[in-house]
């Protein structure tokens, strides 16, 4: 790369291009910005910054500020890439552009302090004041640690912010899966967690709903300390649930949908024996989960005629279950 850079320098001296003072930083930080967006690679930036500065073909304080600019540039990589995923990944880039953008403003502000900090630590380190590239690179470092110390204390100001500002729209019914994401259908340990997580999402928010409404229970009682037998006994109130309605709206579509990705999981990826396993174990769990729906189904129908005709005698046999 600085050979190619020698030769460019035949043609094209970038140092004429050199703006100094604060103008020419703000200039060179925007032209960072530009070119990381256009590489898609900070990364990459940085590595032509360094050959630049090390072909003579920028100054050494303009290439500061292009370091800044490549820092701030990479947030469009991460917020492009965010654009079709999940809200989850939409908080994290939201989260890298904040952190990437108040540290380049803070290093820009800084920029000239920071330089004369480089030098001083330089000659503690014995790196020559011509060694540029090397001077970048602390450059670099510094304001990257810099931006850390700044942003540790607000990072659970920051999450709230971007919690309020990407709003989970998976408050969508039961019925749309909100852990299922083809994404990370590439990493076995990942698809397994989001398997389990759905289920468990599904059994806290469908299952666990319907079984206690069916038997006529609230869910409140049933968490409480509260004797089982003391909480049958009062509950005399039939809620008139139809628990067919309710299994086809809450559960039997995403129930399919649990059981598609499992046997994704087990004929796409690569499982060891015990992963396999995990993922089977889920699936009976779920499927132990609708049969017990159906279950309670049958167990409705006798709680309410039970409370209907005025005959708790099923209530007893509830009570001494």
């Amino acid at each position: 790369m600085k050979e190619g850079f020698d030769v460019f320098k035949e043609f094209i001296d970038l140092t004429d291009f050199a703006i100094s003072g604060f103008i020419g930083a703000l200039v060179y930080t925007g032209l960072g910005i530009i070119i990381t967006t256009i590489l898609q690679s900070s990364s990459a930036t940085l590595a032509l910054i360094l050959t630049a500065l090390a072909a003579q073909q920028i100054e050494y304080e303009n290439a500061l500020a292009l370091a800044i600019g490549a820092n701030v540039g990479t947030t469009i990589t991460a917020i492009l890439g965010s654009i079709s995923s999940n809200v989850s990944s939409k908080r994290l880039a939201g989260a890298h552009f904040v952190f990437n953008v108040v540290t380049g403003l803070v290093a820009l502000i800084l920029i000239f302090p920071l330089a004369k900090f480089v030098n001083i630590l330089s000659d503690g380190l014995h790196i020559a004041q011509s060694d540029y590239t090397l001077k970048l690179a602390i450059f670099h470092t510094i304001f990257n640690v810099m931006g850390v110390l700044i942003m540790i204390p607000f990072i659970g100001k920051l999450e709230l912010f971007l919690v309020k500002v990407f709003k989970d729209k998976s408050s969508k019914d039961i019925a749309e899966p909100k852990y299922l994401n083809e994404a990370v259908l590439q990493f076995p340990t990942s698809a397994i967690a989001s398997l389990f997580k759905e289920s468990k999402y599904l059994y806290k928010n469908a299952i666990f709903e319907i079984v206690a409404h069916g038997l006529n229970i609230h869910r409140d009682d049933i968490k409480s300390h509260e004797q089982i037998k003391k909480i049958v006994k009062k509950s005399t109130d039939n809620m008139g649930i139809d628990v067919d309605e309710l299994y086809y709206q809450k559960v039997k579509t995403i129930y399919g949908e649990i059981l598609k990705y499992a046997t994704v999981i087990q004929s796409d990826l690569n499982l060891s024996t015990n992963q396999n396993k995990i993922v089977s174990d889920i699936k009976v769990a779920n499927r132990k989960m609708v049969e017990i729906i159906k279950d309670v189904k049958e167990l409705n129908k006798n709680m309410t005629y039970s409370l209907t005709e005025k005959k708790p005698l099923f209530v007893g046999s509830l009570q001494q279950f």
